[in-house]
């Protein structure tokens, strides 16, 4: 099995897209804003996995630059997914992994992440990447609401 990693590039994007629209919703991003973000966005790194010449799987990676920090920087993987035809063959594994080595090259401080309380595949798959719970109370605020 021949998986390759490497950095999303224009021509990726179809197939981001649809990815994208298995993970989330279909209309939830489009063509222009992924080439606006992948050609102009310096805080993030965006991998795709590749099995043969199909694309299976893409990570997102965001880089939180403070004033704060000194010393480094905050990271979040924002978004990861396979698509379940190439699941439980290490690609999720992989693109973590060399998400966190592009991290690396910005002095990285910490590494987060979300996920769903009831999404107990992903708990897992992140706590056998050396990922560990910390309890934080994560408040969002809706942009409809006031």
């Amino acid at each position: 099995m021949k998986i390759t990693i490497r950095k999303a590039q224009t021509q990726d994007i179809p197939a981001i897209v649809k990815m994208n629209e298995i993970l989330n919703e279909v209309g939830c991003s489009t063509f222009e804003h992924m080439k606006e973000s992948l050609e102009n966005n310096r805080n993030e790194v965006v991998l795709i996995a590749f099995f043969n010449d199909i694309a299976i799987g893409f990570i997102c990676g965001q880089l939180h630059f403070s004033i704060c920090y000194s010393d480094g920087v905050l990271c979040e993987v924002s978004e990861l997914f396979v698509h379940e035809d190439y699941r439980r063959m290490g690609v999720a594994t992989k693109l973590i992994e060399q998400l966190e080595n592009e991290f690396e090259k910005y002095n990285t401080i910490e590494i987060f992440l979300q996920t769903g309380r009831k999404n107990i595949k992903a708990q897992k798959f992140y706590e056998k990447n050396d990922y560990a719970v910390r309890e934080r109370i994560v408040y969002l605020k809706n942009r409809d609401s006031n």
